[in-house]
């Protein structure tokens, strides 16, 4: 949480930094920046229960709260035609990407990378997954496959595009911190079947309980071996390589 603060109250031109409440780190790391910095921060209230209208509702007024903070930052809000324009070209954007896309070179064993977000040192992981014979044929991280939201209804979109963007994201991507999360497990599953997933790396940082605590669940349900990989926001060390390289030499 720390090197996300220092990242971003360092990194030239920051005008404002926003934070979402799926970790309790990020709701500690807001009351830092309130008594450590001057820059503008906003703390975006996820719900943690989905699957109510009640959390629909207050996760779109959660946006409409953003929007203004963002209005104070020099934003303007978009016209509804021009938020439909942005919608469907970013729709049809990741249509054109849906194919998988390995990482690490287009040869190896298949595996998958699953867990939250990574550092620009974690980046490392694909890296090290393709030097031992492999290769990341399922993101299942932050910045991967897992965080697609569902494609947008056309009718919907166009009669009430910001219903829809609240229906895309918050009613479809899986994560860990809801509850329930049962379906991060389905589509775990039926990811790792669909590409011919041989093994999962679970990528998880140290101070991240939500995802441990999950570590023995994900080994009762999937059908193939997880490798249980602590990050501390530090290089991949030899540890974390020794245990990669294991891994990747067990599914030969």
């Amino acid at each position: 949480m720390r090197l996300f603060l220092n990242a971003a109250c360092g990194t030239p031109g920051v005008a404002g930094i926003v934070l979402a409440t799926v970790c309790d780190q990020m709701r500690h790391a807001k009351d830092i920046l309130d008594r450590e910095t001057t820059t503008p921060s906003f703390l975006l209230n996820v719900p943690s229960i989905w699957q109510t209208p009640a959390a629909l509702g207050l996760y779109l007024a959660e946006l409409r709260r953003l929007g203004r903070f963002l209005e104070t930052l020099g934003g303007a809000p978009p016209s509804t035609a021009r938020l439909v324009e942005i919608m469907d070209r970013h729709d049809r954007l990741r249509a054109n990407r849906a194919a998988p896309s390995p990482s690490g070179g287009t040869r190896g064993i298949p595996v998958a990378l699953l867990g939250g977000p990574l550092t620009r040192d974690d980046q490392a992981i694909y890296t090290l997954v393709a030097e031992y014979g492999g290769r990341v044929m399922l993101d299942g991280t932050e910045q991967g496959d897992r965080t697609n939201p569902a494609r947008f209804d056309r009718r919907r979109l166009k009669d009430d595009p910001l219903g829809e963007l609240v229906s895309a994201y918050f009613g479809s991507i899986p994560d860990v911190f809801r509850r329930p999360n049962s379906e991060l497990f389905k589509w775990l599953e039926r990811e790792v079947a669909a590409r011919d997933i041989r093994g999962v790396i679970l990528a998880r940082q140290v101070w991240c309980d939500k995802w441990h605590a999950e570590v023995h669940r994900f080994q009762a349900w999937l059908k193939v071996p997880l490798l249980d990989v602590d990050l501390d926001g530090q290089p991949c060390g030899a540890r974390t390589r020794t245990r990669i390289q294991a891994f990747m030499e067990s599914l030969r």
